[in-house]
């Protein structure tokens, strides 16, 4: 456990997204390894994934594709900075194809609600020569995967780990709080809708439907 003093002038139902979803994929991306210039593909675009992709804009990244099969997180990943947005890596692999002259993503960042070993080899495979794959979601701990060692040797691909986006919380959370305040960072937009106590199931339920994007609970004291 850790505690972080937060600006007095920032709602705690905004402040309270910046201490998990917000810095674990705004972290995952520009401590992940994104430049200037990179592709990046990012499966998932819950509470984690649309700030991965905020991250990727962030560190410069010149096109985000968004992957979800879900049609109105699709609709979303614009407004968080997203270039376009397919339900698959397959419908995304021509326009793939066409901004990296065939050679593969230069970051790929997986940030679905659970992971198993087809969507990290899939990912994985989507990463051109010397790129980065990076692991944001947990799943099954014996769940197998599927990667070629001739992609880690012929191709030179990394394969990252991140626990919370790799960030320092004592740190990090303040900086990301006041690039909400200068205007750079969004998190009112990440909030699909606000629920009472008494409305946590239907909020558990809607996040499982991937009705939101963030739901949040709000206890009136």
């Amino acid at each position: 456990m850790q505690t972080v003093k937060l600006p007095e002038d920032i709602p705690f139902e905004l402040a309270c997204l910046a201490s998990c979803g917000v810095a674990t994929g705004f972290g995952a991306a520009v401590n992940g390894g994104v430049k200037p210039g990179d592709v990046v593909l990012v499966l998932g675009l819950g509470g984690v994934g649309a700030n991965a992709v905020q991250g990727a804009r962030h560190a410069g990244a010149d096109h985000v594709i968004v992957i979800d099969p879900v049609a109105y997180k699709q609709e979303r990943a614009a407004d968080f900075g997203a270039t376009e947005a397919y339900a698959s890596i397959p419908d995304a692999q021509q326009r793939i194809d066409h901004l990296t002259n065939g050679q593969g993503v230069d970051v790929a960042i997986i940030t679905v609600g659970r992971v198993d070993g087809d969507i990290i080899g899939d990912a994985f495979r989507a990463v051109g020569k010397s790129g980065t794959c990076v692991l944001v979601s947990v799943g099954q701990a014996e769940a197998g995967i599927s990667i070629s060692p001739q992609d880690f040797t012929n191709f030179a691909k990394h394969f990252q780990g991140v626990m919370y986006g790799n960030c320092n919380p004592t740190a990090d959370i303040p900086k990301l709080l006041q690039m909400y305040k200068d205007g750079t960072l969004k998190l009112d937009e990440l909030v699909t809708r606000r629920y009472s106590l008494d409305e946590i199931n239907e909020a558990v339920a809607d996040m499982h439907a991937g009705r939101n994007i963030r739901g949040v609970v709000v206890h009136e004291h």
